[in-house]
């Protein structure tokens, strides 16, 4: 009895010491799991950081050219400015005066008064303040201007301030006799005023036209006014009435910057603009108001309905296969972005464990959503081999795997056993996997000579069926494992093997009748 005591309480505390540890592998594959799921997103940062530094690059690749560019162009700005400062007309007072009397005498010809005016005007007085150097020559007791040049420095106190006056009276250039006196056409209508126009000798100038309340092209303004006298063949600009309103365009379905500059180009412009989820591309025109074909006066406004990204929201996807949270993305309007995996359990392999962006979220169609896909532990493949079908397929559930495809074989004395599978026994696959397996058929060798002999081919082995099994018989082919081997020779190898004296057709005929018996 004290050894009976002794025992289960060492089964006791090895129970207790077992438990201990299972509990410390949890709290270690939780821990494990936990900075899996941060390396992930560690991964995901590090990978648009090299994004990020890629795109810098470029930009920085971009700036530099600019660079060099824009240091080109200083340098040629430069070589110019040089140019122009060796080549510049240095300043002096009679060159200064000969500038004053040119502006002075290109002022007074634009005060003319042009043929046929009456009136004309003229510049009483042109003042001018000028800074310069004032220096006495000792020698010729005169009086010498000194203009400073660009870059000079001169101090205040060594420049004096000279004032100019100048005067001139424009004179009056007398009428000519061969002139035409310009009509008088305010009022009349476009087609009036230009037959008008003709009859006097004159020609059409410049047509404009201007917001009025006036019949349109009606001529609400003329140069030179009527009654003034001109040359023969003299332009007349006209000033034509237009109506004060703008018929609306049809701007549904443009984009609206493009429609903007078109009603800007007519003298409208937007007014009141909203924001509406849509299909249609972002930035259409959805709907205007005023409609169009309505009459607006200029300036006046147009309130539109402006196409913007359609949102959509995020499904949830946590518990779904990866196929499933495909096609739940398609339906969606979303695109699948990244698939990461992390250990899980047997129960969560292959299934959706975090999404990014999360469920319920608000996105733009076609947004991508990165995905965590739940992996279970490898498992170690059992040993199959000389086990039957049905212990087979029982093993491998036990083991998370699946029974894959079933390839028979015929053996001469094995029936329903497993002879070989795939992947091998000891190697590590994923929870879930298929293992492919090679079962024996049994058939009896008796029945594989009855086969031979109700073959359709038999005679175009140039043998009878007792000929040929007598050959068969004489080399040894007496299991199904012999005749494999023999089907594998060459042609040559089997007409030596069976003693065939026609070595072209006999053999290959005999290795097909061969291969099409031994098929399951």
């Amino acid at each position: 009895m004290p050894l009976e005591d002794e025992l289960k309480r060492r089964v006791t505390r090895l129970e207790m010491d077992l438990q201990e540890a299972q509990r410390k592998l949890v709290v270690r594959d939780a821990d494990l799991s936990s900075k899996k799921q941060a390396l992930t997103r560690q991964t995901d940062q590090i990978h648009q950081l090299h994004s990020l530094n890629k795109d810098l690059k470029s930009d920085i690749e971009v700036l530099r050219r600019e660079i060099t560019s824009l240091t080109s162009e200083k340098e040629q700005l430069v070589q110019k400015v040089k140019e122009f400062e060796a080549t510049r007309i240095k300043p002096t007072p009679t060159k200064l005066i000969q500038s004053f009397r040119l502006a002075m005498d290109d002022l007074q010809e634009s005060l003319k008064p042009k043929i046929g005016e009456s009136i004309g005007y003229s510049v009483s007085q042109f003042d001018v303040d000028l800074k310069t150097a004032v220096i006495i020559d000792k020698e010729d007791k005169k009086v010498h201007l000194v203009l400073p040049e660009v870059g000079d420095q001169i101090p205040a106190e060594n420049l004096s301030t000279v004032k100019f006056t100048f005067q001139a009276v424009p004179k009056v250039e007398p009428p000519d006799d061969n002139l035409v006196e310009v009509p008088a056409l305010l009022g009349l209508s476009k087609k009036t005023a230009l037959q008008e126009i003709a009859q006097r000798e004159l020609k059409t100038g410049v047509l404009s036209k201007r917001a009025s309340d006036y019949p349109p092209d009606t001529v609400i303004g003329q140069y030179p006014d009527g009654g003034d006298l001109v040359p023969q063949e003299s332009e007349i600009d006209l000033v034509l009435a237009k109506s004060p309103y703008v018929v609306v365009p049809l701007l549904v379905g443009k984009l609206e910057k493009d429609a903007g500059q078109f009603i800007r180009e007519l003298g409208l412009s937007f007014g009141k603009i909203d924001r509406q989820e849509n299909p249609a591309p972002a930035g259409t025109i959805l709907s205007q108001d005023p409609e169009a074909e309505t009459r607006l006066p200029e300036g006046g406004l147009i309130d539109i309905v402006v196409a913007v990204v359609k949102k959509v929201t995020v499904p949830d996807l946590q518990g779904t296969l990866l196929e499933e949270a495909k096609q739940i993305l398609r339906e969606s309007g979303l695109r699948l972005g990244s698939v990461a995996t992390i250990d899980s359990s047997a129960d969560k392999n292959g299934r959706i464990l975090e999404q990014e962006p999360a469920a319920g979220d608000l996105v733009p169609l076609e947004t991508m959503v990165s995905l965590v896909v739940g992996h279970a532990a490898a498992v170690k493949v059992p040993s199959v081999v000389r086990k039957s079908l049905v212990q087979a397929r029982e093993i491998l559930a036990a083991s998370g795997l699946i029974t894959g495809s079933v390839t028979l074989k015929l053996h001469s004395q094995l029936d329903g056993i497993v002879l070989r599978q795939k992947p091998k026994a000891g190697d590590k696959v994923d929870r879930g996997s298929k293992v492919d397996l090679v079962v024996a058929k049994r058939r009896r060798i008796r029945e594989i000579f009855e086969s031979i002999k109700n073959h359709p081919d038999i005679r175009k082995t140039g043998f009878t069926y007792k000929t040929l099994a007598g050959r068969l018989e004489k080399a040894g082919i007496d299991s199904i494992e012999k005749f494999e081997h023999l089907v594998k020779l060459s042609d040559l190898e089997v007409a030596g093997e069976l003693k065939l004296r026609n070595q072209v057709d006999a053999p290959s005929f005999v290795k097909k009748i061969i291969k099409e018996v031994l098929e399951p």
